[in-house]
């Protein structure tokens, strides 16, 4: 499993695990929704259901412990699963073009096990929906801190995002939980009861009648004293009690064994198996067997009546307790041969059997453990004793890890701080571009497709009027125009070197790529906005130069090059110099020069001194150069507006008029003009109007 998806676990709560397949159980009857991790492996569970293991299998926790995370909410168990397992991924959207909740329903009504990501090109955030068999749940983590929505508000502010969303389908099987081995139990102490086993005859043969030849002996004499006492309302004797045990021990049958066998349990049927992802109304009964449930103590039974030999039963008729059943209560156990004392059983064991059963007195109870026998349970304390220990240590490197890296958060969120602005007109603009491509049904059916730079390579823009009797650039230059009439009467028209009606540019048609970029609103802004910020700032000396050459703007050429000649070393060189946009009048001599900056990263020494050296170079060989102007998208380092000063030899001891002038010769030199672009409109830096 990988280490993002490992490090974002362990961000959750966590507890001990330990015991296996019983711990397994515990946290099945808890509907816990989380990770449980123990060597290694990784184990899933939603709502107390185990949906998917990495790493390793149900027997690598079989008598594990470890540490179980509780998720923050029930559907990051199943999608981090699902995002580990081996997934298809059956389709990518856009969602302008087809809507998430679109998708959302076809897949909830189809029974669809997997997921949704909708990442790529959003950058409020992540936004996910889960499915389990047609049920959904969504999750999103949103902003720079990733802070987490569900459910529902999770689901509509993914429908409301523009990006591309992918669908990938996972297979997903419940895993059931083996059962543990059953703890044992300590052997109770036998209680003895004295139940000899005697055959019961239906029909035993009549006794014998006296003779006169077999005179009873001592223990006869004794025999037939006790039965004739036992028809007496008298106290019972201890001949009477013993008389009773073994008339007792004859009355009980025991209950015949059962031969067959317990019928198996049904098997589960597979389409009514539980959904994990509908919440449980309350926690699933134990699976465990009940420690108070254990099957009665087996008690140690007294000699059987099969000890005793057969002689001595067939010259012996046991009368009963009820005086009813007793045809002779003065009738005579005759014996001709008493039974050997080692074949009898123990009257002082057989007289509490039957005063037992007598006065309804119950056994006494098995003897607990004692000191010197431990609880078998003891072993199992000792053990999560040492995991807590582990946990504790583990736990403290863990938090010494998580100080560090929340300094080093804090320090990469300051940074990130810096660009949230930026980013959020960024945001802005490109979704001004989404809607202008969906408007104008972008790049569908084109039979070309260009790059940026190739595209802008082969175009040219010319500035022309709806009709040269109205307002224009030149009136307004003499006071004659106001900048609505001017603006309303000018139009921008290009011209490609490639049919513009059937390429695309990343995505849109070739008419909405080059009106959003920043060349063309460069060109718009200057023929359309500079020279009245120029004139109304009073700076139309200051920058005298820059205002009388905007009128005679012609055509920009972009990404174009400017033919110089410089003498270096005492030779004539002759080059082509590269610009992003040229100005031109209509003679082809250039006006303005300007170079671009249109990434995140802020504008360099390097890239002002290399616009310095080229319009240096330019203005030496047509001092038709009014201005050299570098527009960034971000912003500029400190050193390089510190080249801008010095190259236009500014500062308190400067006593030129002109603002920002890179001087040549007395009469001769150009202004350098730095500009920043934010959110489709352009702010002069230097020099400051």
């Amino acid at each position: 499993m990988d280490q993002t998806t490992v490090e974002r676990i362990q961000a959750w709560d966590a507890r001990s695990f330990a015991q296996g397949y019983r711990g397994l159980h515990t946290l099945a009857d808890e509907a816990f929704s989380g990770a449980v991790s123990a060597g290694g492996a990784w184990l899933f569970m939603l709502n107390g259901r185990v949906v998917g293991i990495a790493d390793g299998d149900i027997a690598a926790f079989e008598d594990a412990s470890g540490t179980a995370y509780a998720a923050p909410h029930s559907s990051l168990p199943l999608l981090l699963f699902m995002q580990q397992a081996d997934g298809e991924t059956r389709a990518k959207y856009y969602t302008n073009d087809t809507p998430l909740r679109e998708v959302n329903d076809q897949l909830t009504s189809g029974n669809f096990s997997g997921y949704i990501e909708l990442s790529e090109n959003v950058l409020s955030g992540d936004y996910y929906v889960v499915y389990y068999a047609g049920r959904a749940k969504s999750i999103a983590f949103v902003g720079t801190s990733g802070r987490m929505l569900t459910d529902d508000e999770a689901f509509d502010r993914a429908a409301d995002e523009v990006g591309i969303y992918s669908v990938n389908a996972v297979d997903i099987d419940i895993i059931d939980l083996p059962e543990p081995e059953p703890e044992p139990e300590p052997e109770p102490e036998p209680t003895p009861v004295a139940e000899p086993d005697v055959v019961d005859d239906p029909e035993p043969e009549p006794e014998p009648a006296p003779t006169d030849e077999a005179e009873p002996d001592a223990d006869d004499t004794a025999e037939e004293s006790s039965v004739a006492a036992d028809d007496a309302p008298a106290e019972p004797t201890m001949a009477n009690s013993e008389a009773a045990s073994v008339e007792a021990t004859t009355d009980v049958e025991p209950e015949p064994a059962s031969d067959s066998e317990p019928e198996p349990a049904p098997e589960p049927d597979a389409e009514s198996a539980p959904d994990p992802l509908a919440e449980p109304e309350s926690p699933p009964a134990s699976r465990l067997p009940r420690s108070e449930e254990r099957e009665p103590a087996e008690v140690s039974r007294a000699p059987s009546a099969s000890s005793l030999s057969a002689k001595a039963l067939e010259t012996r008729t046991i009368p009963s307790l009820d005086p009813a059943k007793t045809e002779d209560s003065g009738a005579r156990i005759d014996t001709s041969k008493r039974v050997n004392e080692a074949s009898k059983p123990d009257r002082s064991r057989v007289r509490e059997s039957v005063s037992e059963r007598a006065t309804g007195t119950p056994t006494a109870p098995p003897k607990q453990p004692t000191a010197s026998q431990p609880a078998p349970e003891l072993e199992d304390l000792k053990a999560e004793l040492q995991n807590q220990k582990n946990e504790v240590t583990r736990l403290e490197a863990q938090l010494e890890q998580a100080s560090t890296e929340r300094d080093d958060l804090r320090a990469e969120r300051d940074d990130l701080a810096a660009d949230v602005e930026r980013l959020e007109a960024e945001v802005t603009r490109l979704e001004d571009l989404l809607s202008q491509a969906e408007a104008s049904g972008a790049a569908v059916g084109r039979e070309q497709t260009l790059s940026p730079t190739d595209a802008l390579d082969g175009t040219n823009l010319f500035i022309r009027y709806h009709t040269k009797g109205k307002a224009t650039l030149e009136k307004a230059f003499h006071g004659e125009a106001k900048p609505d009439g001017v603006i309303e009467n000018l139009r921008i028209e290009h011209h490609t070197q490639f049919d513009a009606s059937s390429v695309a540019v990343n995505g849109a048609q070739f008419e909405t790529f080059l009106t959003n970029t920043v060349e063309y609103r460069f060109v718009a802004w200057t023929i359309q906005t500079l020279i009245f910020e120029i004139a109304d700032t009073r700076n139309t000396n200051a920058l005298g130069d820059l205002y009388e050459a905007i009128p005679k703007i012609d055509r920009a050429e972009l990404n174009a090059n400017v033919g110089v000649k410089y003498i270096e070393n005492g030779e004539e060189h002759r080059e082509q110099l590269k610009f992003d946009v040229v100005l031109r009048d209509r003679m082809g001599n250039p006006l303005v020069v300007a170079n671009f900056n249109d990434s995140r990263d802020p504008a360099t020494e390097a890239m002002l001194a290399s616009l310095v050296k080229q319009g240096t170079r330019v203005a030496e060989t047509s001092d038709s150069l009014s201005a050299a102007f570098f527009v960034t998208t971000s912003f500029y380092e400190p050193e390089a507006l510190e080249t801008a000063v010095d190259a236009a030899g500014g500062g308190l001891l400067s006593r030129d008029k002109r603002k920002s002038f890179v001087k040549l010769s007395r009469k001769q030199g150009y202004h350098l003009c730095l500009i920043e672009a934010r959110g489709g409109e352009f702010y002069m830096n230097v020099p400051e109007l």
